[in-house]
């Protein structure tokens, strides 16, 4: 019995001895650690699932303020030009649309477009971390808000001029590659001309060889 309170009072003398900021410092590192993990897993989670998370709040507005981005859209591609409160469409360069554009809803993660000359307001939603907006002919939330996925092409946003660069590169490529395939397609038809060029030519210089040594061997008798 006395060996047991004389550990209890040990372990008590310990737990006094150690510093109070010490105990505080292990708690937080446990505290931070289980975070990460938590993060960590919802993370890989949410990857694996392929959920799309929206840009809200004051990323969204600093997305389109300002800014210029090329959008396929209804099978033509269009440029919005995004500014402080209004924006301006066009297509193929001839002035399509004009309207006022602002964040919208409660969770402020889509921009209402409200056309000058319509009644009838549009919205998007920027998908985090993708290259492409939904377009909602609806307020998002509606049931029978119909859904379109818009690809940006190119912007002249800072935020995004990676993806602009990207797009350029890969039309660049492209075009690089028309040329090539172009100018091979004209070489072989070039050498196809000379090719069959040749053999005529060979043949003229044959029939005036002929000729000479015909005019020759006449002189000679």
């Amino acid at each position: 019995m006395s060996k047991n309170i004389n550990r209890i009072w040990l372990i008590l003398l310990i737990f006094n001895l150690i510093p109070n900021n010490l105990i505080a410092a292990s708690l937080e590192n446990i505290n931070d650690g289980a975070t990460k993990i938590i993060n960590d897993g919802a993370s890989k989670i949410i990857n694996s699932l392929s959920i799309e998370t929206s840009i809200k709040g004051k990323k969204l507005k600093k997305f389109f303020k300002n800014s210029t981005y090329d959008l396929s859209l209804d099978g033509s591609i269009r440029k919005y030009q995004f500014k402080e409160k209004e924006y301006q469409v066009f297509i193929n360069e001839q002035l399509h649309e004009t309207g006022e554009w602002k964040v919208y809803g409660l969770l402020k993660n889509q921009i209402r477009l409200k056309p000058s000359n319509a009644s009838k307001s549009y919205y998007f939603k920027k998908i985090k971390g993708k290259n492409k907006i939904y377009h909602f002919n609806k307020l998002p939330s509606s049931q029978d808000a119909k859904k379109t996925t818009v690809k940006i092409f190119s912007s002249n946003s800072i935020n995004n001029v990676t993806v602009e660069k990207k797009e350029i590169k890969k039309e660049e490529k492209k075009i690089v590659k028309k040329i090539d395939n172009s100018k091979t397609k004209k070489k072989r038809k070039l050498i196809k001309k000379l090719v069959k060029k040749k053999p005529k030519k060979k043949q003229k210089n044959l029939n005036l060889k002929q000729n000479i040594n015909l005019l020759n061997l006449q002189k000679i008798r």
